[in-house]
């Protein structure tokens, strides 16, 4: 991802490549475990296996109305090519482009503390396989707030989100059965405490709770808890390594309980 920013306009582009590097052309045991794993209920890091090229071009503006207020727009494009998803047939598949929109304020309350929202529309058109319409992702809105309290180096964090999916549609050939909702809507709580111990350590304390709701899914009507802990380690002046240890555990009325485990990590370069 590349980002330029013209400070004399309040203007930062974007834009980058998603490069294909997962397996496609996956046997139908793959295929069914990716339709599994892909479940919103699930906030798996990797929830596809691999897709085509994809190309991300965005771009928002700032507009500072006071020294304790700014607002902003901003706008983005993603360009999405064909691949084969299964070993078993030989069409190409050919998911939607993406055009998303946001629109975003943020305030700053006293010395220590401030809160910033916003909220985006993510709008798609139809899926095709070998060149015919078979699906249409529902349009998604996800409104975003967050309050953050500063305590000299140390920072307490409110996080609340709601995301709002349209229905899913079946198209063209595919559209014998009347369409269903299946995404559910989300509504998402978290509460962070970030402590830095040293110029070269930090740790983030968290737990978080997601309320889905329920539609003809099996993976929905669902609450989830959980608890996470992110240590991050400063390597250099631009160079940090973060780690990510989560556990959540979910229960559904007449559903069997979930649990989920995460261990992740990577390397995050500032230039």
């Amino acid at each position: 991802m590349v980002s330029q920013q013209f400070p004399n306009l309040n203007l930062i582009l974007n834009g980058g490549l998603n490069l294909p590097s997962g397996k496609t052309e996956l046997t139908s045991t793959e295929f069914l475990t990716s339709r599994i794993i892909s479940q919103d209920i699930f906030s798996m890091k990797t929830p596809s296996f691999g897709q085509g090229l994809n190309i991300f071009l965005g771009a928002t503006w700032l507009h500072p109305v006071s020294d304790n207020f700014v607002f902003g727009v901003g706008a983005a494009y993603q360009i999405k090519n064909e691949y084969q998803p299964l070993d078993s047939i030989s069409d190409k598949y050919k998911p939607s482009n993406e055009i998303s929109v946001t629109g975003g304020f943020d305030i700053k309350l006293s010395r220590t503390s401030t809160l910033t929202g916003d909220v985006t529309g993510i709008f798609y058109g139809s899926d095709k396989l070998a060149g015919n319409e078979v699906f249409s992702t529902g349009n998604r809105i996800v409104s975003h707030l967050l309050f953050r309290q500063y305590f000299d180096f140390n920072v307490l964090s409110f996080m609340a989100l709601y995301r709002n999916v349209a229905i899913d549609k079946l198209k063209g050939l595919y559209a014998f059965i009347d369409n269903e909702k299946f995404t559910p809507n989300q509504f998402y709580l978290g509460f962070f405490f970030n402590q830095k111990f040293s110029s070269v350590f930090s740790f983030e304390y968290g737990v978080f709770s997601s309320f889905y709701e329920k539609t003809a899914s099996i993976f929905s009507g669902y609450n989830l808890y959980g608890l996470s802990l992110s240590p991050e380690f400063r390597l250099s002046p631009i160079v940090t390594l973060p780690v990510l240890l989560k556990f959540a555990f979910g229960n559904a009325d007449q559903k069997p309980d979930l649990q989920n485990f995460e261990i992740g990590s990577g390397i995050r370069i500032g230039l």
